[in-house]
């Protein structure tokens, strides 16, 4: 019993210094890392996903296709500006030839979703933190909790890597009916973007320079060097 009551005590005791450790950490906010660096980490992150998977979707592609899509898009957009169609002409064309674009790239979506999980899930749990924009800019992701986990890493992920609107939007074309791709698409985009644009707000505007999704997954971003 007597034993029982000493490792109580001695578990108390580590979880208050690691409770104290966490108070120091969070009144020193001169090493967290200012927005417009993480900023340039998060766009050359995105740059090396969007090309890396760009390459292996490219032979699954009907590259053809997708020119001709485009170009009827571009074409609806230009006959909009010139008055030639009214509002909803335009957006019905155009969300109509966003559907079919989409079916069109499902590969690609698939592809860009598997490498966005391991670039910012898998990578930097092994890196301790680490993206190849991290490292250019000599930034690190850390964990209030000690070593970065798995489940935080994936939170992260799905709330400001846009994994989570692709994901739903993929779920959506799977219904193959234009109109619930089209308006559940829409809904997400606005809450992805949404949430990203409140992050951006929250860094710059707290003192500590964490962003709304560190503040959900316990997490914060330091200069290194």
């Amino acid at each position: 019993m007597i034993k029982n009551n000493k490792d109580i005590k001695e578990a108390d005791y580590e979880e208050l210094d690691k409770n104290e450790k966490i108070k120091d950490r969070s009144k020193d906010n001169s090493k967290n890392a200012l927005f417009i660096t993480r900023f340039f980490s998060w766009i050359i992150d995105f740059v090396i996903v969007y090309f890396v998977a760009i390459l292996i979707a490219s032979p699954f592609l009907n590259s053809s296709n997708l020119v001709k899509l485009s170009d009827e898009r571009d074409k609806v957009i230009n006959n909009y500006i010139e008055s030639k169609i009214d509002i909803n002409e335009y957006l019905g064309e155009t969300y109509s030839l966003s559907y079919q674009i989409a079916k069109h790239t499902g590969i690609y979506s698939i592809i860009n979703i598997v490498i966005e999980i391991l670039y910012f899930v898998v990578l930097q749990f092994y890196t301790g933190g680490l993206t190849l924009g991290r490292k250019l800019t000599k930034i690190r992701l850390k964990s209030y909790n000690g070593e970065l986990s798995i489940n935080q890493l994936i939170v992260r992920c799905l709330l400001i890597n846009l994994v989570f609107s692709q994901l739903l939007s993929f779920v959506f074309l799977l219904f193959n009916i234009e109109i619930v791709f089209v308006i559940g698409s829409l809904i997400c985009e606005f809450l992805q973007y949404t949430f990203i644009i409140l992050a951006a707000i929250f860094i710059i505007a707290r003192n500590d320079r964490r962003s709304l999704h560190d503040l959900i997954c316990n997490t914060y971003v330091v200069k290194e060097g």
